[in-house]
């Protein structure tokens, strides 16, 4: 006999994704919306695999002051839930969120509770049932979980054990089992907030199998919006016909996601020595303007959002500049051709390189 369920862990609703001030105005439009579609995707999700319930171990918002909002937001889509008949399990921070959470959840649960769940009758048809008890209580059942507690090693009042770490990040493989009844896992926020999470969000699908006392969990994403880093790498031969050639065989190559967009921080790098008119080609804003603006790549799945240059990148020399780069020289170098430390002189020349560039 299998229990399925889908186990969430913050859902973040009311809070707003960073690091995309210069975005355009589609993209702030996505963003805005990002973390009520994650949670739309994740009831979605819910019916889609005919869970047997929901779990969610985490916060449903980071401030106290936007939870009679989100709590009212969350009524209208847990319709569909139950229309499925799909009950809704919560564990609450404090006593304000229990209250809440009560409104809307079939069972809500305090830091010190585990949710005993026993199948005894489950059929196609049949329901389960579910009973809040102290993290000591010595009853049975067929599926016990518990949120930020782990089980005493010595407690043996049921066959599976379910414990979740709530955490901002899935921290696990895509995939997890545990043969000895027992599994831990962090499901992770179903949506980024800011540039440093780049990893994918969801929330993990839970199979608890009585016959076999085994438990199984599988990653299932519901992100809209993902950060991430791509690696450019640039040298003279590809370069040669031309910067947007180049950057346009890479772009190709990030996949295209129908399902979210990525924001990309690429890492550029490069070999050799590049010189000429390839610097104004090569400087950190022109590239993102011109992965942004001429290759339309926010509409094909990655919108670049900065671009960085690592240190191999090697400087280069423009023609115009050489005399003046030269007559630098000879101010800064002393006859034997170590560097002179008086200021003036070093000045002297730093100011005609600025009126040459």
């Amino acid at each position: 006999m299998e229990i399925r369920f889908l186990h969430a862990d913050h859902l973040r609703l009311a809070s707003s994704v960073r690091g995309i001030a210069d975005a355009p105005g589609w993209l702030k439009t996505l963003a805005a919306g990002a973390f009520r579609q994650a949670t739309r995707n994740l009831i979605e999700q819910a019916i889609a695999t005919r869970a047997h319930f929901v779990v969610i171990a985490g916060s449903i918002t980071d401030s106290d002051a936007d939870l009679e909002p989100v709590v009212r937001w969350l009524d209208g889509q847990f319709d569909s839930l139950r229309n499925a008949q799909i009950p809704v399990v919560a564990w609450a921070a404090n006593e304000t969120h229990r209250s809440a959470l009560s409104r809307i959840c079939s069972v809500v649960l305090t830091s010190d509770q585990r949710l005993d769940v026993c199948c005894d009758s489950l059929t196609s048809a049949g329901q389960l049932r579910f009973s809040a008890r102290p993290m000591t209580a010595d009853t049975r059942s067929d599926l016990t979980i518990c949120a930020g507690q782990s089980f005493a090693d010595r407690w043996s009042g049921n066959s599976l054990r379910y414990q979740i770490q709530p955490s901002r990040q899935h921290q696990h493989a895509n995939r997890l089992t545990a043969g000895n009844g027992v599994l831990t896992a962090s499901a992770g926020a179903t949506q980024a907030q800011s540039p440093d999470e780049r990893h994918a969000c969801g929330c993990l699908l839970v199979t608890a199998d009585t016959a076999t006392q085994s438990l199984t969990a599988k990653f299932l994403e519901t992100d809209v919006l993902r950060f991430s880093q791509q690696h450019l790498s640039l040298d003279s031969a590809a370069l040669h016909s031309g910067l947007r050639e180049c950057v346009g065989r890479v772009l190709s190559g990030v996949g295209v996601d129908n399902e979210r967009t990525l924001l990309v921080d690429w890492v550029v790098s490069g070999a050799g020595r590049f010189g000429g008119p390839s610097l104004h080609e090569l400087s950190e804003a022109r590239l993102l303007r011109l992965m942004r603006n001429d290759l339309q790549s926010g509409h094909r799945g990655a919108w670049p959002r900065s671009v960085r240059y690592q240190e191999d990148l090697v400087s280069v020399e423009i023609p115009s500049l050489t005399l003046a780069m030269r007559e630098f020289l000879s101010v800064v170098r002393a006859d034997s051709g170590t560097i002179r430390t008086r200021c003036g002189e070093t000045w002297a020349g730093l100011e005609l390189l600025s009126r040459a560039a």
